[in-house]
């Protein structure tokens, strides 16, 4: 008896119920939406070389980049520059020349534990020209 009443209290003016737990998840994600911040922090970049092999030519790549983080602001506060590792990999090249490889970061520290919801770099990618170093 007990479990028809309970089921006829859950459908019944269903179409009511349904519209309210719908707003009430769109109340919560645009809730969470306004908490969302953008972070920006500049780091140095280190630049990984064969030992065979040297940048030519003087300042031919961006010595800094800009890291965009985005997150709740409760995650930045323990967040510095140290934390955040930019790097670019060129140690597989066996040839002198023009390479394009993407920029990539390492997350250390505070940053590791860090909930966030999105992590850009500017600029992508680093263009150099490597030559052969002299003995």
């Amino acid at each position: 008896m007990k479990l028809k009443k309970i089921g006829k209290s859950i459908i019944n003016n269903w179409p009511v119920k349904i519209l309210s737990i719908a707003l009430a998840v769109l109340l919560f994600f645009f809730a969470r939406l306004t908490t969302i911040e953008s972070h920006h922090i500049i780091v140095p970049l280190e630049v990984i070389l064969n030992e065979n092999f040297v940048p030519a030519g003087a300042q031919s790549y961006p010595t800094d980049v800009r890291i965009s983080l985005r997150g709740r602001s409760e995650n930045f506060l323990l967040i510095t520059e140290n934390d955040i590792i930019a790097y670019v990999d060129f140690s597989a090249k066996e040839k002198s020349g023009y390479y394009r490889e993407p920029i990539r970061i390492r997350k250390r520290g505070n940053a590791l534990f860090a909930d966030l919801l999105e992590v850009k770099v500017e600029p992508r990618e680093v263009r150099l020209r490597i030559e052969e170093r002299l003995r």
